[in-house]
């Protein structure tokens, strides 16, 4: 019987990520049914960690990795919703079942295969995966603000949440204390309301937008990570600093301006 439960462990995330590229097929061909693929979504991914956890669903570490994974599909099927190109949203939707299937791995591998568990991978591929998650909230709101004509609060609003939610399991993810990273995450929704409502009058388009906003997330909360762990060191600053210039310069050079 341990052996049979073992054996399903291991299979859970490949399950798993078949049953998100499933899901995403269905949204794809049926998307004005959104409500209830959300639903079978959530109900889904919540069984999953569920069985992987066995049943712990009351400790911390359910509760993020759940905020993470849901973010990551709901994130996803915003993006959806702005492709126009079929296997470009394909390309998505596979995309976001094989990170879901990636994280979960780690996450086996950390719960029951220590041995072969890499120092920190989890909180490696956590960052990657928020910033995969952030990449897909801009760019979808970029994209409802210039193509919809959305009211410029209703994509703050929403941006200024990802950001507190996914921040503060970036957070947890590398060990910071809960108060901490509470006002970390606060202050990094509010600095990126303000960037994304800077950015909104910028004549580029909506994924060049996404780019620069997430480039930059991803820059700042690496530098926050290291100065709350008392690890900021001149040479990581200037580091960060290089290789986020030198991306968003080559990006906004290269980019197809309006």
């Amino acid at each position: 019987m341990k052996t049979f439960s073992l054996i399903l462990n291991k299979i859970n995330p490949y399950f798993t990520g078949l049953g998100l590229f499933a899901l995403g097929e269905w949204f794809l061909h049926q998307p004005a049914n959104w409500i209830w693929q959300a639903l079978v979504v959530f109900v889904f991914l919540f069984l999953m960690l569920v069985h992987l956890l066995r049943g712990k669903i009351f400790k911390l570490e359910f509760l993020f990795w759940l905020i993470i994974l849901i973010s990551l599909v709901f994130a996803a099927s915003l993006i959806l919703m702005t492709l126009e190109t079929y296997w470009l949203s394909q390309f998505v939707v596979f995309i976001t079942a094989l990170i879901a299937f990636i994280y979960l791995k780690n996450i086996y591998v950390f719960l029951y295969k220590s041995e072969n568990y890499q120092t920190n991978a989890l909180e490696h591929i956590t960052s990657y995966v928020n910033l995969m998650s952030l990449f897909f909230f801009f760019t979808a709101g970029f994209y409802f603000l210039i193509f919809l004509s959305w009211p410029l609060w209703i994509p703050l609003v929403g941006v200024g949440i990802a950001l507190f939610i996914l921040s503060l399991a970036r957070f947890w993810s590398h060990k910071v204390a809960f108060k901490k990273s509470l006002v970390y995450s606060v202050v990094f929704g509010l600095i990126f309301v303000e960037l994304f409502w800077v950015v909104s009058y910028l004549p580029i388009s909506n994924i060049v937008a996404g780019f620069v906003a997430a480039v930059i997330y991803f820059t700042l909360i690496n530098l926050a990570t290291q100065f709350i762990g008392s690890q900021l060191q001149k040479k990581y600053v200037i580091k960060q600093i290089s290789i986020t210039g030198g991306a968003l310069l080559i990006v906004l050079l290269t980019a197809q301006w309006f």
